[in-house]
């Protein structure tokens, strides 16, 4: 099992823009990086972030600038870029901030020992609904979403008719 914690930082008060912040090695969506280097140890003692395109473009940084960004407390936390990246669906990742889960934690103010999410990779797939099944069981206020009912909502949310009939109910 991977967990991970991500939630919405507000940056910058000109461009008024939210970044979503995701702390975790394990991607659900892995990201094809355009410049840069996937997040590493800091060898330089500034956390490191790797940048959806999007955002790089919106705060005009490349690989080797560093951001600040507000913690809960208002404190500062300063995070050196170490890469940009584009996933398949610009919506999937052009606002997402991917850094460790120290970070993360620091930025969102969430404890040590709880996660926003949880994923379960399982040996045998064919069981993911019995599985399910068992944590909602376990776990009654829990939201259980299976991979192919997730995969599902992204193709009907993000592409191209799913989309606009998005835009019609608006």
């Amino acid at each position: 099992d991977s967990g991970w914690v991500a939630g919405s930082v507000r940056c910058g008060s000109e461009t008024a823009a939210s970044a979503t912040v995701v702390g975790t090695t394990w991607r659900a969506v892995p990201p094809t990086l355009l410049e840069g280097q996937d997040l590493s140890a800091d060898s330089t003692g500034v956390p490191q972030a790797l940048l959806g395109a999007g955002l790089a473009e919106l705060f005009a940084v490349h690989v080797g600038d560093r951001i600040a960004l507000p913690d809960p407390e208002h404190e500062v936390v300063v995070l050196e870029i170490v890469g940009i990246f584009r996933t398949e669906s610009a919506l999937q990742s052009n606002d997402v901030l991917y850094t460790t889960d120290a970070t993360a934690r620091r930025l969102l103010g969430m404890p040590e020992g709880q996660a926003t999410d949880l994923a379960v990779e399982l040996a045998r797939p064919e069981e993911a609904t019995v599985v399910a099944a068992q944590i909602q069981e376990r776990l009654p206020g829990a939201r259980v979403l299976e991979r192919t009912a997730l995969v599902r909502t992204y193709e009907l949310t993000f592409d191209g008719r799913g989309g606009l009939l998005g835009a019609m109910l608006l």
